[in-house]
């Protein structure tokens, strides 16, 4: 039983990736929030992977429970992470904004003198 649980986490995995890699390509998601993505997808896989788990129990591997808090803790991480992204890319164009209004205050103030 453990062979099929194998194969279903490769597929997900490969699947999960390419879908990352497509949307990267396609524009929809920024370089930094790749790793991120990735986190949330194999953590969404590994809580589904707990659910099949759980239905057919096994006497050795890891338990439904232990894969699913490991699934859990993956999802958090990579929303953790995407947030993060997001924030930081807020606040350079907010520096960026910054920038340009302390520029033109400085030229408009040489301006006047």
């Amino acid at each position: 039983m453990s062979r099929s649980f194998e194969r279903y986490l490769a597929g997900s995995v490969l699947l999960v990736i390419a879908l990352v890699l497509l949307s990267y390509l396609l524009g929809f998601s920024a370089p930094k929030q790749v790793p991120g993505l990735l986190l949330v997808g194999v953590g969404a896989i590994f809580c589904i992977l707990a659910l099949l788990k759980a239905k057919a129990p096994e006497k050795h591997g890891m338990s439904a429970r232990t894969t699913f808090w490991y699934g859990v803790l993956a999802v958090a991480i990579g929303v953790l992470w995407i947030a993060l992204s997001i924030q930081t890319m807020m606040a350079e164009y907010l520096l960026v904004l910054v920038l340009i209004f302390f520029g033109l205050v400085f030229l408009a103030y040489s301006r006047s003198k």
